[in-house]
């Protein structure tokens, strides 16, 4: 590294001021090369002589930028840290954000300048540089990729936990700039694509109208940048940088109220690129999987479908703000930062002279930049963006990154696990799933179905309920945590679809002539999902399945089969069509002609035509409005009701034969007319000048056209018109106006009357009367009043409430309910509003209406001399008072309820009897006639049941069946009888008999049974039942209990039969042994360490034999011999033996004192020193193999 000497300054006040020029790391052979990743590089000043406590030094770089300019680089301003005269050494960095925008293998130099006096007057510096040639690294970040490259380690961060830089005001930049006094307002460089180039990932947009464009604004500067070269530029950077996401922070939209006008832009120019709302729950790398090609986000306050909702941006509410402001603001915010929105941290500063331009170092920056590092992974804020003036210069991008990254590296994936679905139906899923693997506090989950919002949580399972069957659903378990949310678990489930589609319609056969073959056609099918397929079907064989999209199938003519068509979804659910069958009529009907529409309304329709003809015979005329069909008629006309008013329609008449052949009418198009008439003519008013008088009103309105308007004065018409005013109008005399507002069908509307001044009322109705009344309606009259101008009208009340107007003396009110008393009243109403009212008159309504008649009349419970009758209640428009009954005419009850017996009858007589329902005035209704007869004693026993037979007979069951009895009466039942007990009874003539066992002859016979006890039996019926084939089941848990060395005892489990377990054989070596009924036996005469094989199986009486069972027994060595005791004291003695005669295997003895085991030696003696005193009995057994022999005795 080659170094410049040290200058000397010539000023004699610099005479003790030596500097040695900075040095500068990262550099090799006199090239800065440096790694931007990681650090800034360090500038070094290795000495400051000769300074004092007024000395400055001021450290700055000269260079080239990329765009050819040349510019200075501020990078340091500092004083000594104390007042002595001495060497001070001093180091600042070089920031990487500014080397970035230098151009490549370009000179810079680093200069140091002290002052001594604290001035950069010339006489008082000295100074100092190093010249180097600048390259850019390998190793440079790609800023327009930096979120790509970043990959897989941010695909486990929502939106809102990325540190983004934004540019504030993007849209004004100096590069656009017209006026000098432009560049004043601009806070950007360059224009958006430098922007997103460079770093930027939100965009702060002002946007304004501007005549017929949009364009944004600083206040009241602008730099030419419009709406749509915004859109355009985010729209094809994103799209050449998929791996980036891009913000639209639309901060303000001032359009004059045309935002429909902008959300046109947006869905034109770059809809197609975002990434929709509901994405916010999920992770960068969820969206790009769910979201391909998708990375817009249009941060706007409006409902439309791809606005994520504006950016909360925090400033610090003054228009004047410096590094130290904005220091406060920032450090107060990221306290307590925004929840729940995605939010932006305004960062600006201005003066007087306009934004300022920060450098790296400024202090605001690290406030933000270390606050945002030293918070956890989950905030509960929903976004960190740093909104900045010229970015280039601030290091903000950088920072960004790093940060960024630093936040990936340290974030947990805290997701639901083991989201499964299950007990899916039409209408509901159930959801379960496991909680994060995480330690933090579950604080409850929020389930999103297709990307909304349903429900809040706090459990791990959750039933969904009111879905849409056959539907997918996109479903998604957000966990939150006391920090913020984690990350979603995802599952897709479909609902099950259980409706059917609609069947096929219009089948029908269209023939070719002199071909073969002819087309099956239908009308499509609709589904609540889809309709997958259809299946052709022949005589009800399926011939064919055919696609959705196909309403056609070939057919033989020479077939004459019966042709349906089914319909089926994907769910398997189906509907048929109505079959069709060929025939060798081929011929179509003639076609209907002089289809004409008779009458037209506004929502009706009335079509006729002229008959068709044909070979056979025209079976009807199916109706189509707009190749729709939508009746099928036997008549040649048709009304068309429920139409919309001024609507063009298309209408066509399809004549039909059986065999399926038709014939099309001509089309007849048909426009309803126009039923609605316009709004009234509102706020009539005289205007008047020096020369004539005006009247004035407000336009109506027409759901067509208002075609005029027509002016009336005094019901006198002056005159029609287009507009809305009329002049001259005379109003010298007493007047009213009124205007009728015209549409071109004839439909009109008036207006209120416009009066002159009159406060004399009329005189007041004499004479009101009802002339006639019935039950529903009242006609009144009365005299005519009289006016000092003119009356124009009568207003009729009821009970004190207006009900209409009329212009004559005579009024019919309808609708009323019967014996109702009513207060009517007439007014009389002139053009001045003035009124006088008629004397009220009481009318009460008669009741005419008879009840409704008695239904159901019956009788039940019929004997030889009573009988009781029923019927369902009447029903009145006042209420019901009673019921008359009629015996042969004559009265002879009188009852309020619905039910009467009726006694002194006799036996074997019929009586017509009626019943009448009566109300307070009178009226009655009676039932229909109902003749009773009595009964006579009943002797006669039914005819006995024949053709008594047994079927479905088993081991243990069989099916009785017979012919049914006959009786002068009534057959009521059959009792089932086996011998001579009972054993059911039924009222149909098949029943089964279980319970039965098998092998086993039983005798029936059935008895029929009248209500009077007679009775008949059938012959009887012998049934034997099928043998006993079923073997018992296998005898488990088969052991041998004790072993000794001559015997075994075993034991096992019991077995089961379908009737019963007889005995267990038992077998040794495989040759029986014995038979026993118990389930243990004791097998004695065995011989000592000898093995012997068992089996066992079970035996039923009708010799069945289960499945074998095996255990094999090794019975215990025989014992040790010669035993003797020696007593040597009360509490001591010996005993000794002998081994066993075959000692093979012997491992030990075991002692027994009077039947207690104390301990097992290895030798054949041993001496016990603490027995009780008397007799014991001494026991020695052997030890093979953990078993014990028999004992060897003695007493001593």
């Amino acid at each position: 590294m080659s170094l410049q000497e040290p200058i000397q300054g010539t000023d004699i006040e610099l005479q003790n001021v030596f500097l040695q020029p900075p040095t500068v790391s990262d550099t090799e052979n006199d090239v800065l090369k440096y790694n931007n990743l990681t650090a800034n590089p360090v500038i070094g000043v290795a000495s400051w002589l000769g300074i004092n406590s007024q000395s400055r030094l001021w450290l700055h770089c000269e260079c080239t930028y990329a765009n050819g300019r040349s510019g200075v680089i501020e990078l340091a301003e500092a004083v000594p840290a104390n007042s002595q005269i001495g060497t001070q050494a001093f180091s600042c960095e070089l920031p990487l954000e500014e080397l970035a925008k230098l151009a490549d293998n370009t000179p810079i130099t680093i200069i140091l300048m002290v002052s001594t006096d604290g001035t950069r007057q010339e006489q008082s510096l000295s100074s100092a540089r190093y010249s180097l040639m600048f390259q850019h690294p390998i190793t440079l970040v790609n800023y327009s990729r930096w979120m790509t490259e970043l990959g897989s380690n941010i695909e486990q961060l929502k939106i809102h936990d990325l540190i983004l830089p934004e540019a504030h005001n993007a849209g004004v930049d100096q590069e656009g700039a017209g006026w000098p006094t432009d560049q004043w307002g601009a806070c950007q460089d360059d224009t958006f694509d430098y922007q997103l180039n460079n770093g930027i990932r939100a965009l702060d947009l002002r946007l304004y109208r501007d005549g017929s464009s949009f364009i944004f604004k600083h206040g009241s500067y602008d730099a030419n940048r419009g709406l749509f070269e915004c859109l355009d530029k985010v729209s094809a950077f994103a799209k050449a940088n998929p791996g980036e996401i891009v913000i639209l922070d639309f901060h303000e939209v001032f359009a004059d109220g045309l935002e429909e006008s902008v959300f046109s832009a947006l869905q034109l120019r770059i809809s197609q690129l975002c990434i929709p709302p509901s994405a916010q729950s999920l992770t960068i790398g969820q969206i790009r999987n769910r979201f391909p090609g998708k990375n817009v986000i249009i941060a706007w306050n409006s409902p439309y479908w791809f606005c994520w909702g504006k950016v909360h941006q925090t400033w610090t509410g003054e228009d004047l703000n410096g590094e130290r402001a904005l220091y406060n603001h920032i450090l107060r915010t990221m306290a307590d930062p925004p929840k729940n929105q995605l939010w932006s941290i305004f960062a600006a500063g201005y003066n007087t002279l306009g934004p300022i331009r920060f450098k790296p170092n400024a202090i605001h920056w690290d406030c933000f930049f270390n606050n945002v590092g030293s918070v956890r992974y989950r905030q509960p804020s929903k976004g960190n963006m740093i909104n900045v003036d010229f970015f280039g210069g601030t290091g903000a991008v950088d920072r960004c990154i790093t940060a960024t990254r630093d936040r990936a590296s340290k974030a947990r994936l805290s997701v639901p696990t083991q989201l499964t679905t299950s007990d899916v139906t039409t209408n509901s899923i159930r959801l379960k799933w496991a909680r994060p693997q995480d330690s933090e506090t579950i604080v409850g989950y929020t389930l999103y179905a297709n990307d909304q919002p349903f429900a809040k949580l706090l459990e791990t399972e959750f039933v969904f309920t009111g879905l849409t069957e056959g539907r997918k659903y996109h479903l998604q378990i957000v966990p939150h945590f006391a920090s913020g949310d984690g990350a979603a678990a995802e599952i897709t489930a479909v609902t099950v679809d259980a409706t059917k589609p609609s069947k096929p319609t219009d089948l029908r056969f269209t023939f070719i002539e002199t071909h073969p073959q002819a087309l099956l056609r239908w009308t499509a099918s609709t589904d609540n999902v889809a309709v997958t397929h259809y299946k052709i079907y022949a005589n009800n064989n399926l011939l064919d399945t055919v696609d959705a999209q196909i309403n056609y199938y070939l057919v033989n003519v020479a077939d004459f089969f019966t042709y349906r068509v089914r319909a089926v979804d994907a769910a398997g659910n189906f509907a048929d069509s109505d079959s069709l069958t060929m025939t060798s009529d081929h011929s179509p009907p003639s076609k209907p002609t002089n289809l004409r529409a008779s009458t037209i309304t506004a929502n009706s329709i009335s079509l006729e035509w002229a008959a068709s003809s044909d070979n056979v015979g025209v079976t009807g005329y199916r109706i189509y409005r707009n190749d729709t069909p939508i009746d099928t008629v036997s008549s040649t006309f048709y009304i068309d009701r429920g139409l919309a008013e001024t609507t063009h329609y298309v209408f066509k008449v399809r004549a039909l034969d059986a065999a399926g052949n038709f014939a099309d009418s001509d089309p007849l198009p048909v426009t309803t007319v126009d039923g609605t008439a316009p709004s009234k003519p509102t706020n009539l008013r005289i205007e008047t000048d020096t020369e004539r008088s005006y009247l004035f009103w407000d336009m109506s309105t027409d759901n067509v056209k208002v075609t005029g308007y027509e002016v009336y004065r005094n019901d006198k018409l002056l005159g029609t018109i287009n507009f809305t005013a009329f002049f001259p109008i005379d109003v010298t005399e007493p007047y009213w106006f009124k205007v009728r507002a015209l549409d071109a069908a004839g439909n009109y509307a008036d207006s209120d009357l416009l009066a002159s001044k009159d406060d004399q009322p009329p005189s007041k109705p004499g004479n009101l009367r009802a002339t006639t009344i019935t039950g529903n309606s009242v006609t009144l009259e009365w005299a005519a009043s009289t006016d000092n101008f003119w009356i124009t009208g009568y207003q009729i009340f009821r009970n004190n409430t207006p009900i209409t107007i009329v212009n004559n003396t005579h009024y019919n009110a309808t609708g009323l309910t019967e014996s109702t008393t009513y207060i009517f009243k007439v007014r009389a109403l002139d053009a001045a509003g003035n009124f006088s009212d008629s004397d009220p008159l009481p009318v009460t309504t008669p009741d005419t209406t008879a009840p409704s008649k008695p239904t159901n009349f019956r009788a039940t419970a019929i004997t030889g001399t009573a009988v009781v009758l029923e019927w369902a209640a009447s029903s009145d428009n006042i209420g019901i008072t009673g019921y008359e009954i009629y015996r042969d005419n004559t009265l002879i009850y009188t009852v309020t309820g619905t039910r009467i017996e009726v006694n002194g009858l006799t036996a074997g007589t019929t009586y017509m009897f009626k019943v009448r329902a009566l109300d307070a005035a009178g009226n009655f209704a009676d039932s229909d006639p109902l003749p009773v007869t009595t009964t006579k004693p009943d002797t006669t026993a039914p005819s006995k049941p024949t053709n008594f037979r047994a079927t479905g007979i088993t081991g243990t069951a069989a099916v009785l069946e017979w012919t049914a009895s006959s009786d002068n009466v009534a057959v009521i039942l059959y009792e089932i009888y086996r011998g001579n007990v009972r054993v059911e009874t039924a009222t149909g003539t098949r029943i089964v008999i279980t319970d039965l066992t098998e092998g086993t002859t039983y005798t029936f016979k059935v008895r029929a049974l009248d209500a009077a006890g007679n009775f008949a039996d059938s012959d009887p019926l012998p049934v034997t039942t099928k043998p006993d084939t079923t073997a018992p089941s296998k005898p488990t848990n088969f052991r041998a209990t004790t072993v000794t060395e001559t015997s075994a005892t075993l034991d096992w489990d019991a077995s089961s039969d379908n009737v019963a377990v007889t005995g267990y054989q038992i077998l040794l070596n495989s040759k029986p042994l014995t038979t026993v009924d118990s389930t243990r036996h004791v097998v004695g005469g065995l011989t000592g360490n000898t093995t012997y094989y068992f089996s066992i199986r079970a035996l039923d009486a009708a010799g069945n034999q289960s499945e074998t069972a095996y255990v094999e027994v090794t019975t215990v060595g025989n014992g040790p011999t010669q035993l003797e005791f020696n007593r040597l004291s009360s509490t001591a003695g010996t005993i000794q033996w002998k081994p066993p005669i075959d000692s093979v295997g012997v491992t030990g003895y075991q002692l027994s004192i009077d039947g207690q085991a104390v301990r097992e030696v290895s030798q054949t003696g041993f001496m016990f020193t603490d027995l009780s005193p008397g007799t014991h009995l001494f026991e020695v057994r052997a030890i093979r193999n953990g078993q014990y022999s028999d004992p060897a005795s003695i007493s001593g």
